[in-house]
Order: C-alpha cells, then structure tokens, then sequence
C-alpha cells in the first residue's frame, strides 16, 4: 500500500487520519465506531516499549534528571560510597546543548519547600564542560549512516558520587530526529493487523455481499485477503522492532 497523504520527511507519527487516508488508498474503511488516533497511538507505544527508545522519535529539548553512577541500595555500600564514572541514560540523546548536563543540583520537593527554586529542577548545582569533564558515548555517533546513532552514555573523568536525582542533562531525547519511511509504514500496517476484524467498506478489492442490521460485509477472497495482509503487516513489524531495539549490555 502507497499514500501520498504523508508529509515527507517524516517528522511526526502517523496520525488517525493518516491511517484512515492510508486505508481509503486501499478501497478500506474502518469501523466509525473504532477511533483511529487511539489504535495509531497504541501502535506508537508497543513500537517504543519494545525497541526500548523512549521515545524512538525526538521531541522538543528537555531536562531529565538522574542518580549518579553506582547510587542506591543495588550498588552496595563500598561501591556507592566510591561513586562511579559511567552513567546509563536507559535511552538516547540525538543533541545535547553547551550547558547540558548539571551536577550536583538540588531537585525540589513536591512542595518545593525549603529549596531555593532556580529552575524547574531545582536549585542549581554545577555546570560541567563536555569532551573536559564527562564525555557522550559512543563515540562518533554522529557519522553513522543511513541514520545518525544514539549517545546513550555519560562517561565522567573521575568517578561521581551524589544525591538522588543531582545529575540534570538537558538534551533532545530520541533514536531519530526523523522517522525512516520503513518506520512510518511499519506502523500503519501494524495498526491494520490490528483493525482487520473492524474493516467495514470495500469499495476496490471485493464487492460488499451482505448487508445485515447496517453492516456491510465482504466475501471470503476478500476477508482472506485482509487476513493475509494482516499477518504480513504483523511479520514485518516484528522485524521493525528487532532492527531498531536498542541493545543494552
């Protein structure tokens, strides 16, 4: 299935009417009763929790906060007490501004009492120099083709102790800073897998030959046609998730 309803690049998700345009394309319409923005979100959700990016595409710059390396009860207390030098962002950063990362920052209390408020983090700590004081990992991530890599790591020069959540990075967060095209029809054609039982319109692949209490319904070759796309879909989103999971040690 082609579309010419999506905007190239692709710089957001498929959308409900994504999906529905995608469909008519097909001779296809969904159920009215079945909302395609929730089915196309849904869709977006597995896609992200299973390739362990969160989120796959990149959204606006924003702050996250951290424990330091070797932090918490896990840790052990010789280790904790020692602090660590290679920090775990569980996700990736595709842009990180000059004043990125802050340590040693106070993050306020629900109620933000007794805690001098600077920023929406909290009290500010100290500003730390990229390539000086700690380093993105893994290196050259920015030459990587077709699509540009991830950093996913924070290396420190010397190892780092501190209290829970003092380590603010300010950053864009993603796998892609645009989705590839094999994404964004991945993702239309999951949602398809999903909806086949609720596709109520053919106006292209089979005639309609029954109509009962205001439903129309297709014949056999084409409701094994849609079975047979549904599971090709499935089969090529399983392989969509398993090229962009995000590897962990």
């Amino acid at each position: 299935m082609s579309t010419p309803y999506a905007s190239k690049p692709y710089t957001a998700y498929p959308t409900g009417t994504d999906f529905t345009n995608w469909l008519a394309g097909a001779g296809l319409a969904l159920n009215p009763l079945v909302d395609p923005n929730v089915i196309v979100d849904s869709v977006v959700n597995e896609f992200e929790t299973r390739t362990g990016w969160l989120p796959f595409l990149a959204g606006p710059i924003q702050t996250r906060l951290f424990d330091p390396p070797n932090s918490g009860s896990n840790a052990g207390r010789i280790a904790s007490y020692r602090g660590g030098r290679i920090l775990d962002l569980n996700a990736g950063i595709i842009y990180e501004p000059d004043w990125g990362l802050q340590i040693g920052i106070v993050p306020n209390t629900e109620g933000q009492i007794g805690i001098q408020e600077v920023d929406s983090a909290g009290s500010n700590g100290v500003t730390l120099t990229r390539n000086l004081q700690y380093y993105l990992k893994p290196n050259n991530v920015e030459f990587e083709l077709p699509f540009p890599g991830t950093w996913t790591q924070v290396e420190f020069l010397t190892p780092t102790r501190g209290l829970p959540k003092s380590i603010a990075i300010t950053a864009r967060w993603g796998r892609v800073a645009t989705l590839p095209p094999d994404v964004w029809y991945g993702l239309l054609g999951k949602a398809f897998s999903m909806v086949k039982s609720q596709l109520v319109l053919s106006t292209s692949l089979a005639k309609a030959v029954e109509l009962e209490e205001g439903r129309i319904d297709f014949g056999d070759a084409t409701k094994n046609n849609i079975q047979v796309q549904a599971k090709d879909w499935e089969a090529q989103f399983d392989k969509l998730v398993l090229r962009w999971m995000r590897m962990t040690a």
